[in-house]
């Protein structure tokens, strides 16, 4: 919405309203997000018992031992991941030159 709210067009007249109001909502959203979902989580949630097993009985599902494999194949070719992060934004970036300008 930011294009919108300070659009010089005709397009711009009518929906910059919105954009504020978008704007507004996503702070106060964030606010929420940030102070109140926590409040709520310690108030709501149950509190945690121990596993019998201990710490082996919570990590020892296919699950975790897929996420923790995977984690590892990313962490020891961090250099690739990182190298790749870096190629998807360069070709946003040049993705961004075929976007029809104002």
């Amino acid at each position: 919405f930011t294009p919108n709210g300070f659009a010089q067009s005709t397009a711009g007249e009518y929906t910059s309203n919105m954009f504020w109001i978008v704007g507004l909502a996503l702070i106060a959203s964030w606010v929420v997000a940030v102070v109140f979902t926590p409040y709520l989580g310690v108030k709501l949630l149950p509190e945690i018992k121990k596993h019998e097993g201990g710490h082996a009985a919570i990590y020892d599902t296919p699950r975790y031992n897929r996420f923790r494999q995977l984690l590892g194949v990313v962490i020891r070719r961090k250099w690739l991941v990182a190298g790749s992060v870096v190629g998807l934004f360069l070709v946003a970036v040049l993705g961004m030159s075929v976007v029809k300008k104002q």
